[in-house]
């Protein structure tokens, strides 16, 4: 026996009745999930009851992760949305077990605390959807640092650009360092080379990033800035699934001495050198 429900059909088999009796019927056809109730009037099955269902079967639509790293000791979030489901099921992946179900009558957030891979399933009848993968991390990873100065070989007096990338930088009141030293014979430094590298630091901790990189250099952010985030900046990013929790910055500076650059978040380090030459090899 089939029947038809928004414009989806379902079929199945009835069971032998006497007159006046009804049948609930489960579907069987592929691709579909539902049940009917006839009844059997002089011999034959009359159309489908109410209450009949047939739809296809329950999918994920989407499941969209928000607040991963810095949420603590707040919740992240993953919002669940489903298609022909009456209800969804979330487990763990490291335990296996349900961490949470319900009842589905829209799009689901659910609370998460802990770093793990979480499997979701939106439910139907007992009929479970493809399951869809997500990764929550609770703490971010360790900053990632890029440092490149370009050129690295230049004649007395003239300019470098430093550029550099920090994924992940350390959080306020914490922040990663920026230092210049200076690159001596012997390790004996002149009083020049010394006052040269003290004008550079000076630089790095006060300057505003190249106005080529980023609007006027009124409103170009300062290189202290691209070293750390701060909580407002964390606020303001958190419950963008596709935020990206990198730092960038570029800057100029003149260099009269052989100088090391280094950019360090804790144990996370790179340095990058600026050699000084009367014979210039790019």
């Amino acid at each position: 026996k089939s029947w038809t429900i928004n414009g989806n059909i379902c079929s199945g088999t009835t069971q032998t009745k006497d007159d006046g009796q009804t049948s609930t019927v489960t579907n069987t056809a592929l691709g579909k999930i539902g049940s009917a109730t006839f009844t059997c009037s002089d011999g034959t099955w009359g159309g489908a009851g109410n209450g009949a269902t047939c739809t296809p079967p329950p999918f994920v639509v989407s499941a969209v992760v928000t607040g991963q790293y810095y949420s603590s000791p707040n919740p992240g979030h993953i919002t669940l949305t489903c298609d022909y489901a009456t209800g969804y099921r979330v487990e763990r992946a490291s335990t296996g077990a349900t961490f949470t179900s319900g009842v589905y009558s829209g799009p689901v957030t659910i609370n998460v605390t802990e770093s793990d891979t979480y499997i979701m399933y939106c439910t139907n009848a007992g009929v479970d959807s493809i399951p869809v993968t997500r990764r929550y991390e609770a703490t971010p990873p360790s900053p990632s640092i890029s440092l490149v100065a370009s050129p690295r070989t230049i004649p007395k007096d003239t300019d470098t650009v430093l550029d550099w990338t920090i994924e992940h930088p350390l959080v306020a009141p914490q922040s990663c360092s920026f230092v210049a030293t200076p690159i001596c014979a012997n390790n004996i430094c002149s009083q020049e080379q010394l006052s040269a590298v003290a004008t550079l630091n000076y630089k790095l901790q006060n300057d505003r990033l190249d106005s080529s990189f980023l609007g006027s250099l009124t409103s170009s952010p300062t290189i202290k800035s691209t070293l750390q985030f701060t909580a407002s900046e964390i606020a303001q990013f958190i419950n963008n699934p596709s935020a990206d929790w990198t730092k960038r910055g570029k800057k100029t500076l003149r260099v009269k001495y052989s100088t090391e650059f280094r950019l360090s978040c804790g144990t996370p380090s790179q340095a990058t050198r600026v050699l000084v030459t009367t014979s210039v090899e790019r």
